[in-house]
């Protein structure tokens, strides 16, 4: 089974040879309250849908699209995308996180991955394949994150810390283990 498969971060290295592996990812941006944004769209979220957003105090977003309706089970190639010019919009806002309940923020068959390649231009964290079907919009969720000694890795596997009624709860801050957020990486923002 690929790391890529169900709820995982993504590497740098999975779109750029030269960039960090997964042990090298700062983990700040996993941590903290998400807005979970519905996106109704049947193709792609372009930036066109973007702009009519409340945007005002996002740091990280997780999109909610028509992926979130499908059995576990099940998997189509046709899922709502991010598109080059969404991803930049994102970007420009700004954002710590994308997330999206999607397989990918590209579509099935990119080769070039330009909303990933947009995202990591502007410093941008990328989640994907979450369960989101659960959680009723609006709703803004939290997430913690560990570290992980996953070299060479492109993606890892992702989970929430723990399950509430309406998603992720954040962990609790005295049981964080804060060892794992003070050993080096690239976080650079």
């Amino acid at each position: 089974m690929s790391v890529h498969t169900g709820t995982h971060v993504d590497a740098p290295l999975h779109f750029d040879g030269s960039a960090t592996d997964m042990a090298g990812v700062c983990l700040q941006p996993y941590i903290g309250p998400a807005r979970v944004m519905p996106m109704p769209v049947e193709k792609a979220v372009s930036a066109a849908e973007l702009e009519g957003c409340d945007w005002v105090g996002v740091e990280r977003v997780l999109f909610k699209t028509r992926s979130s309706d499908l059995p576990e089970d099940c998997f189509r190639r046709d899922y709502a995308y991010v598109t080059e010019d969404g991803a930049e919009f994102l970007g420009r806002l700004g954002l710590q996180l994308v997330g999206t309940d999607a397989p990918s923020v590209d579509p099935f068959d990119s080769k070039e991955l330009r909303a990933h390649r947009a995202l990591l231009r502007h410093g941008v964290a990328i989640l994907e394949g979450l369960r989101l079907g659960h959680v009723p919009p609006p709703a803004t969720l939290s997430s913690s994150a560990c570290r992980s000694n996953s070299r060479d890795w492109t993606a890892h596997p992702s989970a929430p810390s723990s399950v509430g009624e309406v998603g992720w709860k954040a962990a609790d801050p005295e049981r964080r283990r804060r060892s794992d957020l003070d050993k080096p990486n690239n976080c650079s923002r």
